[in-house]
């Protein structure tokens, strides 16, 4: 069997300083989570990427454009019959249920969102003399957020370090990113490493997915919410800011292609799982 690929590089929020940390409280505080997902922590490791992309799409997370399109990808139906757990399972494993509820809702709001800010910036780049009409007030009708979704920090267990994991946990790990991605793609998906303490967990959660991934169900969901992401970006995009700031082009842009090109299957089919982990305690 071949070797893993290594790890997606990335800037751990414990590693974070100066401007990038900035950037990651910034992020936390508008999208409304207590993490900052990895294809932001990705972004990060290529100078003037994260500061690109962020001064492009915050004022769309900020006035809560992203928000209610993510929503309207939330509402599919069917998504919650594909995959589903009870807590009293979760609870059997050792793991609690709080912390595991917690980790759903926190990806379960944040992936969608981040799915469609992928997508804008993929309009960006291709298109970037795009006419813009980024103004955001009454006078626009884009509607303005007037409440911030909070999320309790210390609900969420630690990631586990994919450097230092033992071996046995990295084999679990890999397994299931395998089964997500239906191969190796080098992304172990943050979610997963939340999850990483309790083995008996990972046990569950990748025989409970095998009749989903057979059925081709969680693929078929996972392409739908793609396909409502893409609707609300190719409607968002022209609002996104000019901005005097260096073209995208070089490492920026070949680092955003590479992840809007390995990405956006891994979050929505990790949306998936993400709603039926959030809905395991109230």
């Amino acid at each position: 069997m071949s070797a893993a690929r290594a790890p997606l590089p990335e800037v751990k929020e414990a590693d974070a300083s100066g401007p990038i940390a900035d950037l990651y409280a910034d992020i936390r505080t508008t999208i409304g989570v207590s993490m900052v997902n990895l294809v932001f922590r990705n972004m990060a490791t290529v100078p003037g990427c994260l500061d690109w992309a962020w001064a492009h799409l915050r004022p769309l997370y900020a006035a809560g454009e992203i928000e209610a399109a993510a929503a309207r990808c939330l509402a599919l139906p069917g998504i919650d019959a594909v995959v589903s757990f009870s807590g009293t399972e979760i609870a059997a494993t050792g793991a609690p249920v709080d912390q595991l509820a917690a980790v759903g809702r926190s990806y379960a709001r944040a992936n969608p969102m981040n799915l469609i800010g992928l997508e804008i910036l993929k309009r960006l780049l291709d298109d970037p003399s795009t006419e813009r009409q980024p103004e955001f007030g009454p006078e626009s009708g884009i509607r303005v957020k007037t409440g911030v979704f909070t999320l309790t920090p210390n609900l969420l267990p630690a990631m586990v370090d994919l450097a230092t994991a033992s071996a046995a946990v990295r084999s679990q790990l890999d397994h299931l990113a395998r089964q997500l991605h239906q191969g190796d793609n080098g992304v172990i998906p943050s979610l997963y490493r939340h999850l990483a303490h309790w083995p008996a967990l990972m046990t569950l959660i990748g025989d409970r997915l095998e009749p989903a991934v057979g059925s081709g169900a969680l693929f078929t969901t996972a392409d739908a919410i793609h396909r409502l992401a893409i609707t609300a970006a190719d409607a968002l995009y022209r609002r996104c800011p000019r901005l005097d700031m260096p073209p995208s082009t070089g490492a920026v842009a070949d680092n955003l292609r590479a992840l809007i090109a390995a990405f956006p299957a891994n979050i929505c089919r990790m949306t998936v799982i993400a709603r039926a982990l959030a809905r395991v305690a109230p």
